[in-house]
């Protein structure tokens, strides 16, 4: 199981960002994404713990969204709505 001491997690969110090739803009906004990482994080490794115990029925990752809230992310196909033109207020900017 991974480590929650503080200094594991920044390790494994630097290696997040380099596996998915994440840079932000400024230090505020990577504070801001870390934060959104961490709580995907939690969520992922304790959905997974219920599934060990057979409470679940499937296992989840913590994938290129991992630093996105759930309203940033689209369902076109594993883009983000940034990537396809969807505003993050839910305003589609594209046909499907």
């Amino acid at each position: 199981m991974a480590s929650d001491s503080a200094a594991d997690i920044d390790q494994e969110f630097q290696e997040w960002k380099v596996k998915f090739g994440k840079t932000y803009s400024s230090p505020e906004e990577e504070a801001r994404r870390k934060t959104i990482w961490v709580a995907t994080r939690t969520r992922v490794l304790a959905h997974n713990t219920r599934a060990e115990q057979g409470l679940e029925t499937y296992t989840q990752a913590v994938n290129h969204f991992a630093d996105m809230k759930p309203e940033e992310v689209c369902c076109c196909g594993g883009k983000s709505r940034r990537q396809c033109g969807t505003d993050t207020d839910g305003e589609t900017q594209h046909d499907h």
